[in-house]
């Protein structure tokens, strides 16, 4: 494949693109994506093209639709068009609903045609725009950042961006070169919205000064982005769909790039979350606040234990319950008779052993082994509840399940599906954790219930 493609760009400044499946272009009929699908496709890369007529421009609106046809027909590729004309608008700001729809195409189009990559247009100036916009909506230093070449977008679909090294003037001087049409949106000229009035802004100034303004914004960019690549790399060594900052990893981090530490954590388990300058001061407050506050943002859980922060998905947050219905504290799951047979849903296995046939008398985490004369049936398998206490293993006197679990620096989050084992309303074990005092393997006992959990059975 040659280098160069028509004095643009290297083939090696894809941004990050390696698609295995062929690329959708997300294009609008304006200059920037003009350029983008025809340099791809000059470049050899198989391409297919992507637009949404949201009929907001009205006959305007057409003519983007056609010429976005025309385009693709001189290019030979397919296009795929969502005609929202007739979509019902929201009575708010119409770019968070647009800017949903159009992606939710994307992902859509990717999928059914089994692409893994959507390639966008936005280039050098955008750029620029981007980082003076978040720094006036106060996004700290993640927002100087700019937009990424590259972020995942859906399950098995990449978003990215290789033009956002390339300034509009060397788009336009490609396009007259190659005699491509493209389409103004008008709209783009509307300084009602606060992005068009900082492009008006840069545009007045003269063009020397703007380039080296230019310049040092990607300078930054680059800097900041550095920084991010750094991080994802921390992240992606995390448990999938669970993540834990520490307050002494928090306080570790220079408090220029806290926020970038919080949005990309996001951005890592969720890239729909909204990753805002709103989020970051959220989860600041909730990093400094009591224990067991929670937040939730998007998609993702976040919570507050005395060692810092922990963020869950959605899928690890909802995790299949104990029981196929719902159940409250306390409410009993499984009913164990003296026949020891147990319900093929029970996540528990239970023997009668020998006392010699029992090598270790105490417990594990998943193993209980009880003096089987001390039982009274039916042993009640719950969720414990306030209030309950029992006698830790070799500990003088009662202590409440509560205390014990905090001792045990469980999190709060996961405390509430903890069970305990009952006998004549007298817990014998907290499950996975510890057996009562007064039920342990003695010189005295002649036959030990031997039980087993299956906790991996439980997700």
């Amino acid at each position: 494949m040659a280098k160069k493609a028509h004095g643009i760009l290297s083939v090696d400044s894809l941004g990050g693109l390696k698609a295995k499946k062929g690329v959708l272009v997300a294009i609008s009929g304006g200059l920037d994506s003009v350029v983008l699908a025809h340099w791809l496709h000059a470049a050899g890369i198989t391409i297919e093209l992507a637009h949404v007529n949201y009929g907001l421009r009205g006959k305007e609106s057409d003519l983007d639709e056609q010429l976005v046809r025309d385009l693709s027909q001189a290019l030979g590729v397919p296009v795929w068009v969502l005609d929202a004309r007739n979509v019902q608008k929201p009575s708010g700001s119409i770019q968070p609903w647009a800017r949903k729809l159009r992606y939710e195409w994307f992902i859509t189009c990717c999928t059914s045609r089994t692409m893994d990559t959507v390639v966008t247009a936005h280039h050098a100036d955008d750029q620029l725009e981007t980082m003076l916009l978040n720094l006036l909506r106060g996004g700290e230093l993640a927002g100087l950042s700019g937009m990424q070449s590259s972020r995942v977008l859906d399950v098995n679909v990449s978003l990215v961006r290789p033009l956002l090294g390339v300034t509009k003037s060397r788009l336009k001087r490609y396009a007259v070169q190659h005699g491509l049409k493209w389409r103004e949106d008008a709209s783009n000229s509307n300084k009602r919205y606060l992005r068009n009035g900082i492009r008006a802004e840069l545009e007045a100034l003269d063009e020397q000064t703007y380039a080296s303004f230019l310049e040092a914004g990607q300078q930054l960019s680059r800097h900041i982005s550095d920084v991010r690549t750094a991080i994802l790399r921390t992240l992606q060594q995390a448990t999938d769909g669970r993540i834990e900052l520490s307050l002494t990893e928090w306080e570790d981090i220079p408090d220029v790039f806290q926020g970038l530490v919080l949005l990309d954590i996001m951005g890592y388990l969720d890239p729909h979350a909204p990753r805002r300058a709103s989020s970051i001061h959220r989860l600041k407050r909730l990093l400094h606040g009591p224990v067991g506050k929670r937040a939730q943002l998007g998609r993702i859980h976040v919570w507050k234990e005395r060692s810092g922060l922990v963020f869950v998905t959605d899928a690890l947050a909802s995790t299949k319950q104990l029981s196929t219905k719902p159940m409250a504290a306390g409410e009993v799951f499984w009913e164990l008779q003296a026949d020891l047979k147990s319900d093929a849903e029970m996540p528990f296995t239970f023997e009668k052993r020998r006392v010699e046939e029992v090598s270790v008398l105490s417990n594990s985490s998943d193993q209980a082994a009880l003096d089987l004369g001390k039982i009274t049936f039916p042993l009640r398998i719950r969720r414990w509840r306030p209030g309950d206490a029992f006698r830790p293993l070799g500990v003088d006197g009662s202590q409440k399940v509560k205390k014990f679990l905090t001792q045990r620096k469980m999190a709060s989050h996961q405390r509430g599906d903890v069970m305990v084992m009952e006998s004549n309303d007298t817990i014998v074990w907290v499950v996975g954790h510890q057996i009562d005092h007064r039920f342990r393997v003695t010189d005295g006992t002649r036959e030990v219930l031997f039980i087993t959990w299956h906790s991996n059975s439980v997700e």
